[in-house]
Parts: structure tokens; sequence; C-alpha cells
């Protein structure tokens, strides 16, 4: 797993390289630290009670 030094500096290569960049995690988690699962529940119990 890269540290944090090393991916602030991929960060940097890419604002000054590129036009879009794509940071991609673990399967099912939202890299803010929500898990998908909990929020698509929430979703579905709102949709429920209407």
């Amino acid at each position: 797993m890269p540290s944090a030094k090393s991916l602030l500096g991929a960060l940097s290569r890419a604002e000054e390289e590129a036009s879009a960049m794509v940071v991609a995690g673990r399967p099912d988690r939202f890299c803010a630290g929500f898990d998908l699962r909990v929020i698509a529940s929430r979703a579905r119990s709102s949709r429920e009670r209407r």
C-alpha cells in the first residue's frame, strides 16, 4: 500500500501532466469512508416510506 507521501507525489504529478485522474480503492467502499451498502439501504428505506 502506498504511503501518504507517495500518494501526494502522484497527485502533484497528475495535476501537472493530466487532464483527468482515476483513484481506485477497495470494492464496495467509497474513499470518504462510507460503506456503500449502508448508503444504499438508507435510500431503499427512504423510498419505502413514500
